[in-house]
């Protein structure tokens, strides 16, 4: 029923649509029309005439919705763009900046240790598996890296030490590596120790202190140092801190958990120690 009312009302739209457009054209044919079919014409076609007016207006103002709507997308489109070019001017700028205070810091350091030559280098490509800890570096044997060097932030933290060298690369492996073995000592007593670690405390993030003297009076929080023994590292550097004194499950040894002063997710510009001075 009402699909046939539409339509009927279409119809009788369209009719009227064409009595109108008929009458005007009489109108505009005949200007001496009598005044009262004047009157009529006008009250006929007066009722169309505002709704085509309307239907106009309607039609002008979707289209200059349609046209406002096409730039403003395009204008926040331009903004979205700006807006990642700045993130990203940003984030440059962030890096340029962490860089400087690396180079400070190591500048620093090497006023203060003066024995210690410094060759900056890039970790270009982390890796950590269950099995090791490594990344590689940007420089190689043709700035002077050697296997057996020690790597070192610019706080003088240290991060690790070189496996493998070639002409413009090298790769290191990390205090959290299984194979790190670097003499070591507690800065609150001298006790000697040696830095280590396992494949449990590696997924940890953390390191251990091995062969501690059964008078040892270890606690948590002791800083743990390189202690220069046998002339193979630097001595000073700063390992980590006690986290925790563990007990061997043989209950014949004790060994301390070590929190690597260095953060190994965050490094990017390090320090390759090139030569340093034995005798201090």
């Amino acid at each position: 029923m009402k699909k046939i009312i539409n339509e009927k009302g279409l119809w009788v739209f369209i009719v009227a649509l064409f009595l109108t457009g008929t009458i005007t054209l009489l109108s505009a044919l005949m200007p001496n029309l009598t005044s009262p079919l004047s009157n009529v014409i006008g009250v006929v076609t007066s009722p169309f005439q505002t709704v085509t007016a309307s239907f106009t207006g309607w039609v002008e103002h979707m289209y200059d919705y349609a046209f406002r709507y096409e730039q403003l997308e395009a204008k926040l489109s331009e903004a979205e763009k700006q807006l990642a070019e700045a993130r990203s001017q940003l984030r440059k700028a962030q890096d340029a900046l962490d860089e400087n205070d690396d180079l400070r810091a190591a500048l620093n350091l090497t006023k203060a240790k003066t024995e210690l030559t410094l060759m900056d280098v890039t970790v270009t490509a982390p890796s950590s598996t269950s099995w090791e800890s490594t990344m590689r570096l940007s420089k190689g044997s043709n700035v002077g890296i050697e296997v057996g060097d020690t790597v070192i932030t610019g706080t003088g933290y240290l991060v690790g030490v070189v496996k493998e060298v070639g002409v413009n690369w090298s790769t290191m492996i990390t205090l959290l590596d299984p194979d790190i073995s670097i003499s070591a000592m507690i800065y609150r007593t001298g006790e000697s120790a040696m830095l280590e670690s396992d494949l449990n405390l590696m997924e940890e993030g953390k390191c251990k202190l091995s062969y501690l003297a059964e008078e040892s009076t270890l606690i948590n929080g002791d800083t743990v140092m390189t202690s220069g023994a046998n002339g193979t590292y630097p001595s000073g550097l700063v390992i980590g801190y006690i986290d925790t004194v563990q007990i061997h499950p043989s209950g014949l040894e004790r060994y301390g958990v070590i929190e690597p002063a260095a953060s190994m997710e965050d490094l990017n510009l390090v320090f390759v120690v090139t030569d340093f001075d034995k005798e201090s």
